[in-house]
């Protein structure tokens, strides 16, 4: 059993992407392309199917991707980059959320990189 052996590779791995992002990821770049919100439920469905739910959908409209992303990363960080490329207010609390514009999606230069 290597899962515990100290120093082994698969105590160091941290995946770039997982599975079921790719999905979404599809998801999201199937109805871009064919201009619709059926092609994209595919994927959906597919990812749902994977995680026990058993109901399909027939489409995947923006808002309907936006919360399997929302189910699908959530605590994991990832769903900063998906509200920034989207420009999507960001939830803050229960009943709150903050607007996207630069002050929190641009992340501040260090400033070795502003004395260069």
């Amino acid at each position: 059993d290597l899962a515990g052996a100290e120093g082994s590779v698969e105590n160091t791995m941290i995946p770039l992407v997982r599975t079921g992002e790719m999905y979404l990821i599809a998801a999201e770049a199937s109805n871009r392309i064919h201009g619709d919100d059926i092609h994209g439920a595919a994927y959906l469905n597919a990812l749902r199917s994977a995680r026990g739910i058993s109901e399909t959908l027939a489409a995947a409209d923006d808002e309907m991707i936006t919360y399997e992303y929302i189910r699908e990363l959530y605590a994991e960080g990832q769903l900063f980059f998906m509200y920034k490329r989207r420009n999507l207010p960001v939830i803050w609390g229960q009943n709150s959320r903050v607007a996207a514009s630069e002050d929190i999606f641009v992340l501040p230069l260090p400033d070795t990189e502003k004395n260069n």
